[in-house]
């Protein structure tokens, strides 16, 4: 009899154990840190930009001057959904200007 309650406890308590429901957080796109952007400069090229960001999300459609750096980021537990994104514009494959939701590095317009 004992040994019958413990097999129906084990089994409520493994059964119990699957409703809880666990959601995974959802990155996409490149994941741009704020260190990674305070090294680029003007002048720069498309290799070194690469190489400190990886490759662009999206390349510009009329031309290779313009990367788009673009990051999503959903929160499996609130659902909330934030984006970054950072566009860096070349010219003769050299830097000449950045903008986005990261703060530009020192002295970058100067």
């Amino acid at each position: 009899m004992r040994i019958i309650n413990l097999i129906v406890a084990a089994i409520v308590l493994l059964s119990l154990s699957g409703c809880s429901i666990y959601k995974i957080n959802i990155r996409q796109g490149n994941i741009i840190e704020q260190k990674h952007v305070s090294q680029i400069r003007k002048g720069m090229t498309k290799a070194q930009v690469q190489y400190l960001l990886g490759k662009p999300l999206v390349n510009d459609t009329f031309g290779d001057n313009k990367w788009h750096y673009v990051n999503t980021f959903k929160s499996g537990q609130t659902g909330e959904q934030t984006r970054t994104q950072l566009f860096i514009t070349f010219d003769n494959d050299k830097v000449i200007n950045m903008s986005g939701d990261f703060e530009l590095p020192e002295g970058f317009n100067g």
